[in-house]
């Protein structure tokens, strides 16, 4: 299975969308303060959206939905303002 997730933090308003295969080991890693790519989403810990796919080519696909413009309105219209 692949995992599309988006992890937010409210203080900031900001927001990051990736995607895994493991998704318990991946934001873990997020948290890890060594970790070149967790300087940025550490402090993310406002909360976690996940959307479960059968393979890595849908995963991509919805991961570049929402990185798009329509995508990161959809975020903010339907995800964002639950997380306040």
């Amino acid at each position: 299975m692949f995992w599309v997730y988006v992890i937010w933090n409210d203080e900031h308003g900001k927001y990051y969308v990736g995607q895994t295969d493991d998704i318990k080991k991946r934001l873990k890693q997020h948290n890890i303060p060594q970790n070149s790519f967790s300087r940025y989403t550490k402090r993310f810990s406002g909360g976690i959206h996940e959307e479960e796919f059968a393979s890595r080519k849908e995963a991509v696909i919805r991961e570049r939905e929402l990185k798009s413009g329509k995508g990161r309105d959809w975020l903010k219209r339907n995800l964002l303002p639950r997380a306040k």
